[in-house]
């Protein structure tokens, strides 16, 4: 103890010795060192079952599996100009090699993971890092405001290993991020790490949701994206290279829209669908929205009515049949009297078997 304060009164000494310019300059160094120290220190939150770290090069958000504490979900964004996400599970290293199967948000369905498509695994297999496929995108913004994520994993006995995470506090911790990082109000739903090689196809969901933002008019469909994906985007499969993807357009009080995409797998092509419709008013026309639609993947049949009033007892029903390369309309009625009557509505065309 002594000895620190002859020393601490011998640097006082020689301070004093020094002339003023010099004073001067060492002050202004010892301030920026002392500036540079606390400026590297790291920004850290908490908000409900999520941690954030916030360092000069990045920002992370994480959170445990709430199962075995085990599995690290963690949302990753470097501080660059382009801002990209890097969404990954860091899993436990005592139990062997293990891959994702399968991926869910809690009320939505499971969506089987591809290796390569959806994910990489690191060189020790202990990290799996998504990609920016459609079903990452598609789960990664209905992580933002959704309530838990599970995701199914398989080890090397083919064992089934569940892992939980909690998604409250998610949205307020992505927000501290955005704060952080000057980027309030970014499109961080659909901004992905890209991990896979730009080779890969598109999926059929991305090529028909790239040809819906090309085509859309948004003062018809006014979905904004994450409200659009919470209703619900629907890929059908008709063979082995056609599929058909439903995109929610607009929800009103008794007639729900969408637009419909015909997308050809190995073409790598994406096809807006058009529709004949019918009124008594304007006769046929056509449209590339169909309301309160539904598809039966047993017949490959589309269905759709759109409703006159909430009672539906008036308005148009049609249906189409798939037929290997097209839809054919097999039906269409319309009803113009809204009389409070559970009949038959009129026949206005009817197709051949």
């Amino acid at each position: 103890m002594g000895r620190s304060v002859v020393l601490l009164e011998n640097h006082f000494n020689m301070f004093k010795s020094l002339n003023i310019p010099l004073k001067i300059t060492l002050f202004f160094f010892l301030t920026c060192a002392l500036t540079t120290v606390f400026q590297a220190q790291a920004q850290e939150a908490k908000f409900q079952d999520w941690s954030v770290i916030c360092e000069k090069d990045f920002c992370a958000a994480s959170t445990k599996d709430q199962r075995n504490n085990t599995h690290n979900l963690t949302l990753r964004r470097d501080n660059s100009a382009k801002a990209l996400w890097n969404f990954s599970v860091a899993l436990p290293r005592d139990t062997g090699r293990m891959e994702p199967k399968n991926i869910r948000v809690a009320g939505h369905r499971p969506a089987d993971l591809k290796r390569k498509r959806d994910f990489t695994l690191s060189n020790d297999h202990h990290t799996v890092n998504f990609t920016d496929s459609g079903t990452i995108q598609l789960v990664f913004r209905r992580i933002i405001d959704g309530r838990r994520l599970f995701i199914d994993f398989k080890n090397s006995k083919n064992r089934t290993i569940r892992a939980s995470f909690s998604l409250n506090g998610l949205s307020a911790a992505l927000l501290y991020i955005d704060e952080q990082q000057n980027r309030i109000a970014s499109r961080r739903q659909i901004s992905l790490t890209l991990e896979r090689p730009v080779t890969l196809k598109k999926t059929a969901e991305e090529l028909a949701f790239l040809n819906h933002q090309t085509t859309n008019d948004p003062e018809i469909c006014d979905l904004k994206a994450q409200e659009l994906y919470a209703a619900g985007v629907s890929v059908e499969k008709l063979d082995e290279n056609n599929h058909l993807v439903i995109i929610p357009c607009f929800l009103a009080a008794y007639n729900s829209g969408a637009r419909l995409f015909l997308v050809q797998e190995k073409e790598q092509k994406s096809i807006l669908l058009l529709w004949a419709h019918y009124t008594q008013l304007t006769g046929w026309s056509g449209t590339d929205i169909l309301s309160n639609v539904s598809f039966d993947n047993q017949t490959n049949k589309i269905t759709m009515i759109h409703k006159g009033r909430g009672l539906g007892d008036c308005g148009v029903f049609a249906q189409w049949h798939w037929q290997k390369d097209f839809f054919i309309m097999k039906e269409l009625r319309a009803k113009e009297n809204c009389d409070g009557k559970n009949d038959e509505w009129p026949l206005i065309y009817k197709g051949q078997n």
